[in-house]
């Protein structure tokens, strides 16, 4: 539905990770995905992951840096998103006093 190279960010605000091993293959994350991200993402455009799960937030750091198209997870690109309201997750992890991991990556 969006063109390619149309997208100027792309928010994925706590996916379900399906963390069991069996589950996997569910996940929403997955090198077909990248490579679908990297299509519709704009040269500039962002893609902006936030999870409560630190290992499935590193498998997204993974297969998004090693993808060409991506340069690597850069903190300093939080401030092109500002100020945002938390989703129910993350008033959830606040809350709950659970950290939350973010990760932003530029299209090349």
């Amino acid at each position: 539905m969006i063109a390619d190279g149309r997208a100027d960010a792309v928010h994925i605000l706590f996916p379900d990770p399906w963390w069991k091993h069996d589950h996997q293959v569910r996940r929403l994350f997955s090198p077909p995905f990248v490579d679908l991200l990297a299509a519709k993402l704009r040269p500039g455009g962002l893609l902006h992951f936030k999870s409560d799960v630190p290992e499935y937030g590193e498998w997204v750091r993974y297969l998004v840096e090693r993808h060409a198209a991506f340069a690597p997870h850069d903190p300093d690109l939080a401030a092109r998103i500002g100020e945002s309201a938390p989703t129910h997750r993350e008033q959830w992890c606040q809350r709950h006093s659970k950290p939350v991991w973010a990760y932003y990556f530029a299209r090349r």
